[in-house]
């Protein structure tokens, strides 16, 4: 029979071994954060640098710094991307207005307006969201996550668009890759409304909800989470399209290149489209905070666990020091 003795080694067996796969995830997450932080940090670094231009404004440059084309070693940020020297590349903020020959087009109408029925779009997305009695009216520029959309969301885009002066010819093509974060330039297309009608017992829940989202706003506040978890009674659905319409002004963030034989524009890989550099940075800025802070957070887990197994190694080397001197003096 095992003693109360072997039961409490046992036990403490466990746990050494509990927290030490907690020591190990603990220090996997520390890295993980770590390095996405050190990335993010670099990518912040980049992304101050680069100049915002309009396509013409670059291509002045270009013409300028290089004495039409001839040296770029005065040219700051940019160097050759071919062995030929015939391209050269640099990371640049590049602002214009949205062109497409084959944009995609809506099937719906939202209300009376339908001027956005006949205006392309270069990236479209459609979902369905529940509407209820007590969601608030939000008429402020929302900042979309594709991880917020619904199951039921359909997303279409183009496969490439060019970035124009307002007034000119010079133009940019932009591919549409997997990589493209277009998040932050998507506005609101249109939505619809589609009610049922709410019965008399319905309708008396939703005003006993009502009496008590207004307690709760009392005690607790409107930004509270309880507060915004309080909704009311489902009055049906709303159909919404999100997306980015040809001719828009946006502003195209990568590593752009240029042609100095045919005089052309392109990206290749682009990161972002944005509406605002500062914004962008800023955004990017909070998000190495939040890297900082989980990495932090498991690397106080990680010493936390060290120190356990130092003292319980300690403990151990001690006892069996202890009981080697005890028998040699036996």
């Amino acid at each position: 029979m095992s003693t109360e003795s072997d039961k409490i080694k046992d036990r403490r067996y466990y746990f050494n071994f509990l927290v030490g796969g907690i020591s190990l995830y603990s220090f996997t997450q520390m890295c993980k954060y770590q390095i996405q932080a050190y990335k993010q940090k670099k990518a912040i670094i980049q992304a101050e640098k680069a100049k915002t231009y309009t396509p013409e404004q670059l291509l002045m440059k270009i013409k300028e710094r290089t004495n039409n084309l001839m040296d770029i070693s005065k040219l700051r940020g940019f160097s050759y991307s071919n062995s030929n020297k015939t391209e050269i590349s640099g990371r640049v903020f590049l602002n214009g207005v949205i062109k497409c020959d084959k944009p995609i087009y809506s099937n719906n109408s939202y209300g009376n307006n339908l001027e956005f029925v006949n205006k392309g779009l270069i990236y479209s997305i459609k979902y369905d969201e529940d509407k209820y009695s007590l969601d608030p009216i939000d008429n402020t520029k929302k900042e979309y996550k594709l991880s917020h959309f619904p199951i039921n969301a359909t997303f279409q885009k183009v496969k490439g668009f060019t970035i124009q002066e307002q007034n000119g010819s010079i133009d940019c093509y932009v591919p549409v890759t997997d990589e493209l974060d277009m998040t932050r330039a998507l506005q609101l297309i249109g939505q619809r409304d589609k009610l049922i009608t709410a019965t008399l017992g319905q309708r008396f829940l939703g005003f006993i909800i009502l009496i008590v989202k207004i307690i709760v706003d009392l005690f607790c506040g409107t930004a509270s989470p309880l507060s915004r978890s309080i909704r009311g009674i489902r009055l049906g659905i709303t159909e919404k399209e999100i997306g980015i319409k040809v001719d828009s002004i946006t502003s195209v963030y990568g590593q752009i290149f240029f042609n100095m034989e045919t005089g052309k524009f392109r990206f290749e890989l682009p990161d972002a489209l944005v509406n605002d550099k500062n914004q962008y940075i800023f955004n990017m800025k909070q998000n190495l905070l939040d890297s900082r802070f989980f990495r932090n957070f498991f690397g106080v887990i990680f010493l936390g666990t060290m120190v356990y197994f130092s003292r319980r190694a300690y403990i151990y080397w001690k006892n069996n020091f202890q009981n080697v001197k005890q028998k040699q003096e036996e």
